[in-house]
């Protein structure tokens, strides 16, 4: 039996938070704030079950996010239906801090489609919203802001 007098002391130590990596299984949050690639702010997340039945989760970053196969992406998706500059999703401010989001085909030889509609029937352009449905190659993503 130990000695109540022993006293373990355990010395502080900081841990870094163990973070889920983009377009894999989705986990737990915690830290999320801390996400950022090259020091930009988070704007929305791409999520999708297309290709995993727990789920996958891209970020988008305020300014140019750009979606292909390239190893250059911001939203990479290795699929040989995706082009490898297929798609842009921009993220940017106006008028009085308002957030706005624009989904453009980037030439792309699939096309992108967004709630149903191929992006070439708003001549490769729309406006994206919450809840948004886009599809590129095999994967559905939902738009979360």
């Amino acid at each position: 039996m130990a000695n109540q007098n022993d006293k373990t002391v355990f010395e502080p130590t900081e841990v870094e938070p163990k973070l889920p990596n983009e377009g894999t299984v989705f986990g737990p949050s915690t830290g999320a704030e801390l996400l950022t690639r090259n020091n930009r702010k988070i704007a929305g997340v791409l999520f999708s079950f297309s290709k995993n039945g727990f789920g996958e989760y891209w970020i988008v970053y305020h300014g140019r996010n750009t979606i292909g196969s390239g190893i250059g992406s911001t939203i990479r998706l290795l699929e040989k239906s995706v082009s490898e500059k297929h798609a842009l999703l921009n993220s940017r401010v106006i008028d009085d801090n308002n957030l706005i989001f624009e989904l453009r085909d980037d030439g792309s030889n699939g096309g992108t489609i967004l709630n149903d509609q191929d992006l070439y029937h708003f001549k490769n352009y729309a406006p994206l919203k919450h809840g948004d449905r886009i599809r590129i190659g095999g994967t559905i993503f939902f738009f979360i802001l």
